[in-house]
């Protein structure tokens, strides 16, 4: 198998055969096999096998195969109930997603007219939010909602 899906372990490719071992010493040769390379993270690897210097045994050159971690599908919802509303108190305010991976989950923001925003609001208004996993080693399509934060009734914030 040349393709393994990201799951956190170390990933490595190891040799099942010996071509031109003399009869009966293929496990001897398959044992004394040194092997580099390899990895945890989504990615591309090389793994190599040497055999040792002195040995009963010898490559012409050491031999190389490629494999590729893919990354894990991962999921996003967001949480709580739509619609999403909230009341001005000068605080940033905005729905969170959960992934069912410990991904890393980026949000970006923008006003209902289109207005990209920095960070997330505290002023009253309606917005529209973006998640998406931005992880070398998790993919999942983004999900987008809005909300909106209304002004204090009490008096909070004065509406223009």
């Amino acid at each position: 198998e040349r393709t393994f899906v990201y799951d956190g372990q170390q990933k490595t490719i190891r040799a099942s055969g010996v071509v031109g071992a003399v009869a009966g010493e293929e496990a001897a040769v398959l044992a004394a096999l040194l092997y580099t390379g390899g990895g945890v993270d989504a990615g591309e690897y090389t793994v190599t096998a040497a055999l040792p210097e002195g040995g009963d045994y010898l490559f012409s050159s050491p031999q190389s195969v490629k494999f590729t971690v893919s990354p894990r599908s991962a999921g996003l919802a967001w949480e709580g109930e739509d619609p999403y509303v909230y009341v001005f108190d000068g605080a940033t305010h905005t729905p969170t997603a959960a992934c069912t991976e410990q991904a890393t989950v980026v949000y970006s923001y923008a006003a209902a007219d289109g207005t990209v925003l920095e960070g997330p609001p505290s002023e009253a208004g309606e917005y529209r939010v973006t998640a998406r996993v931005e992880d070398k080693n998790y993919t999942a399509a983004a999900i987008e909602t809005t909300f909106t934060i209304v002004a204090d009734e009490a008096g909070g914030e004065d509406e223009a």
